[in-house]
């Protein structure tokens, strides 16, 4: 799981599993049952393990400036209010999913969305 604010202000916990449980159990570790608990599909550990392979992607100095993902890759992030991570990228068509798919990582947890590449001023 995790944990946010929500849009309202509510601290939210996620949780993988009976929600039941883990609110009983860290309304004890809190002190205090003024949260909300959430089931969640993914870990919040799941989504890192993910941006742990799209950085070690990005850093791997023996994939070439070139690259046809390195040059479309405008970010990612773990979105935990939708738990998924987030692909930025500056071109968005089933060739560069299945790019991204093979030589990154092919994962359920990844969503694709349009981005553009950060501007320099």
């Amino acid at each position: 799981g995790g944990a946010f604010i929500n849009n309202n202000g509510v601290f939210v916990v996620t949780v993988t599993g009976n929600p039941a449980e883990h609110k009983k159990r860290l309304a004890e570790i809190l002190g205090t049952d003024n949260f909300q608990v959430e089931t969640v599909h993914y870990s919040y550990r799941q989504m890192m393990r993910v941006m742990d392979s799209v950085d070690a992607f990005l850093m791997n100095s023996t994939i070439p400036e070139d690259h046809p993902l390195m040059t479309r890759f405008a970010g990612a992030y773990p979105d935990v209010m939708e738990n998924r991570v987030k692909v930025l990228l500056t071109k968005v068509d089933d060739a560069t999913i299945r790019l991204f798919q093979k030589d990154v990582i092919n994962s359920p947890l990844i969503v694709f969305e349009q981005g553009e590449l950060p501007g320099y001023n």
